[in-house]
């Protein structure tokens, strides 16, 4: 899939800005070609997940949508290395962005800047590379490399020029700009700060920032800023786009030194699952193990609890009853339709007693290897250990509806042993021929 088929459109991907619905009806048809109208079905957001997290590692068309726009970012971060024509048209595309015109890598930095008359998020690949870039930047990168044009300084919002904690009142005001504190001085050709008879609004504010900066040392001014209150701008002289700091900085971030795609899909996945996370090594034996292809989807339900027992299906209907059909003794919770139901113990009891005389497999060791795919220690097959059991909990997820999840009368014990004959006979014939 990721080879054959997937390859196909990396190039389209790279260049276009594809829209919802396109990753829908390629989801759906990734779905429907691995799947294959297999029944029960699984969330499709499972054959993108890597196999320590129970999925196919099936790459995700979005999250190499965004893996593609490195080869955009390579051209405006490390331009000597990555020559193209398109590096002034990207700089002169981003100088479009809000206070952008003077210093184009600001949209980069923040996403408060990422605001255009030209700029679409639906139609424009921007969205994307912003998404790509923001996986670059440091949490905690707050600070403004120097050289800044003034202009820019000017019209960024104060707490990005001054160094503070982030309870701090600047941060509750982003529309306070640092030209409301600070004011270019024509005579002197500096910038300097706002004195008494100069501010407009917030006066209170003023003095306490002016004071913090100047009497009592608690707040410092970024050196970005400095750079303009120490030399006029006419003296300043600025260096090529690849040495400035902030590319240079960039740059030496060991996200970017050592980026790969799998570690920034790892990241990203990361982020977005909830699911208990795997062993390699169990995941390979698992399926390496010899399975029906309908116990091993069973198997899959299980540990990724997409299970419809009585208990939820009650919440939805008031009507139906949250009792297990099977024993009629209990809730028909999570657990109890793994494990924890007597009537299934009683089919578990002969299988494990043949099969594994020499181990003492409790319900909770059985309900660990269903659940969350828990081997234990003492487990030297385990690949026989995952045929025994995934056999074993397949019959009697036939066993249950066959049954009827709204039947009123308990499972009749001649239907238990037929059932454990059955698997018997099915553990038997894989374990021999396979």
């Amino acid at each position: 899939m990721n080879v054959l088929i997937l390859s196909k459109v990396w190039y389209t991907l790279r260049l276009l800005r594809p829209t919802v619905g396109f990753f829908k009806a390629l989801n759906k048809q990734i779905y429907q070609f691995i799947w294959q109208n297999k029944s029960p079905k699984l969330k499709k957001e499972l054959i993108y997940l890597p196999f320590e997290y129970g999925g196919l590692k099936v790459f995700d068309p979005c999250l190499q949508h965004k893996i593609l726009q490195k080869r955009w970012l390579n051209y405006l971060i490390n331009p000597e290395r990555y020559h193209s024509f398109v590096h002034p048209y990207m700089l002169q595309h981003l100088s479009l962005f809000n206070n952008a015109s003077e210093y184009p890598w600001l949209p980069l930095l923040n996403s408060s800047y990422r605001k255009s008359v030209v700029y679409s998020r639906t139609l424009s690949v921007w969205e994307t590379i912003f998404t790509t870039m923001d996986y670059f930047i440091p949490t905690d990168f707050n600070r403004l490399p120097s050289p800044i044009p003034l202009l820019t300084i000017l019209q960024l919002p104060l707490h990005m020029v001054i160094n503070v904690t982030s309870d701090h009142w600047s941060h509750r005001h982003p529309t306070f700009l640092t030209s409301l504190m600070f004011v270019f001085d024509n005579q002197q050709n500096r910038l300097r700060l706002r004195v008494d008879g100069e501010h407009s609004r917030y006066p209170r504010l003023y003095r306490q920032l002016f004071d913090d900066i100047l009497n009592r040392q608690t707040v410092t001014i970024q050196e970005c800023v400095w750079d303009h209150i120490l030399s006029a701008p006419s003296n300043q002289q600025y260096p090529e786009t690849s040495q400035l700091p902030l590319i240079k900085s960039l740059r030496m971030q060991p996200k970017w030194i050592n980026f790969h795609p799998r570690l920034f899909r790892q990241n990203f996945q990361e982020m977005s699952v909830v699911t208990h996370r795997f062993q390699r090594s169990v995941i390979r034996k698992f399926w390496h193990s010899k399975l029906h292809p309908q116990a091993r989807t069973v198997y899959c339900r299980t540990i990724h609890k997409r299970i419809p027992t009585q208990t939820f299906i009650s919440k939805y209907s008031p009507l139906v009853s949250s009792c297990c059909s099977l024993c009629g003794l209990a809730d028909d919770t999570f657990r109890h339709f793994v494990i924890d139901c007597p009537r299934k113990w009683e089919v578990w009891l002969p299988i494990i007693s043949q099969y594994f005389p020499n181990y003492n497999l409790s319900s909770e060791i059985l309900y660990g290897a269903l659940a969350y795919l828990h081997v234990p220690r003492n487990i030297r097959e385990v690949q026989r250990f995952f045929t025994v059991i995934g056999i074993t909990h397949w019959q009697l997820w036939n066993m249950y509806w066959h049954h009827g999840n709204t039947n009123t009368h308990v499972i009749a014990p001649q239907n238990i042993q037929n059932v454990t004959q059955r698997i018997k006979q099915l553990i038997d014939a894989l374990l021999t021929h396979g």
